[in-house]
């Protein structure tokens, strides 16, 4: 047995827009409509998202974090305000070049904690944190050549 759908996906899926936007002024018409619906599947709702992040615990984990980065650090034409760091007036914290500077920030929980670079140092320290040894490595190796003479 086969059971029909009450709509045509094809048809949604077609007009998906449409459909959305006459949804949203139905929403605006019929404010009580809509308060009403809310409070009588209020519960059902919560158990719905609760389940979701449930079984979508990794999405879910990447929305907070995006979230966070959004809401915790305001941008205003691409540079970045709110931070216990303000953005310095001489360039990169690390070679004092002057250019466009990127924030790199080192916990993702708190967006506070981090630096101004500018992209080749933001490069850099973005390489040296996914390879922490390679810093170590590299002095053994320039050791050793420069030992070689």
């Amino acid at each position: 047995m086969v059971i029909k759908m009450p709509y045509n996906k094809n048809y949604y899926e077609r007009n998906r827009e449409k459909i959305i936007a006459r949804t949203r002024e139905w929403k605006k018409r019929h404010p009580e409509k809509q308060r009403e619906y809310y409070l009588k599947n209020r519960e059902k709702k919560l158990d719905a998202v609760k389940r979701w992040m449930k079984n979508n615990r990794e999405r879910w984990n990447n929305y907070c974090k995006q979230y966070l980065r959004t809401h915790c650090v305001t941008t205003v034409n691409g540079r970045i305000f709110g931070l216990k760091r303000p953005y310095p007036e001489n360039g990169c914290e690390l070679c004092n070049k002057v250019a466009k500077l990127h924030y790199h920030h080192y916990d993702d929980s708190n967006l506070m904690k981090g630096i101004w670079l500018c992209p080749s140092c933001h490069i850099f320290v973005e390489r040296l944190e996914q390879n922490e040894g390679i810093l170590e490595r590299y002095y053994q190796l320039k050791k050793y050549v420069c030992e070689c003479d």
